[in-house]
């Protein structure tokens, strides 16, 4: 039996340097599985469509901060609801390191944290991206004109 963490103390999980990144949608899309790999094996924790988007919006002013400003006002956002449920992380964050760029998700009772290089950073930028707007950054659903 593991102890229990001391008050006010949430825990952190550390994957370490992390690849090959997946996000999948729930059916109402509000809910979304972010799932790589590591050294340590595979991972994967529950976030809202709040918290993938604060990822996006990170990963575009880290990777491309001469577009950021454009692309980040292009895109359509998501409520500031949060999830209710204590399991899916409502926050990411991206911070850079030295040669690296940490990625942060927490809730009220959980941290997690994957480290990221430059080009793995590109990757999962994509794979959030088509989570976010398969359709493109006007929304969610593609819309088609009948000529």
């Amino acid at each position: 039996m593991q102890p229990l963490p001391k008050p006010g103390i949430v825990p952190l999980v550390s994957h370490g340097l992390s690849t090959e990144f997946i996000i999948t949608a729930g059916a109402d899309q509000e809910l979304m599985t972010i799932s790589g790999k590591s050294t340590a094996g595979n991972w994967s924790h529950l976030i809202s469509r709040r918290a993938a988007h604060m990822l996006w919006y990170r990963l575009t002013w880290e990777l491309f901060p001469e577009k950021s400003p454009r692309v980040t006002g292009m895109a359509a956002t998501s409520s500031m609801s949060t999830a209710s449920n204590g399991s899916v992380a409502s926050h990411a964050e991206v911070v850079a390191e030295a040669g690296t760029l940490s990625v942060l998700g927490w809730n009220a009772v959980s941290r997690w944290r994957f480290e990221i290089d430059h080009y793995n950073a590109r990757q999962l930028w994509a794979v959030v991206d088509v989570a976010l707007y398969p359709a493109g950054w006007e929304g969610t659903s593609a819309t088609y004109n009948k000529r």
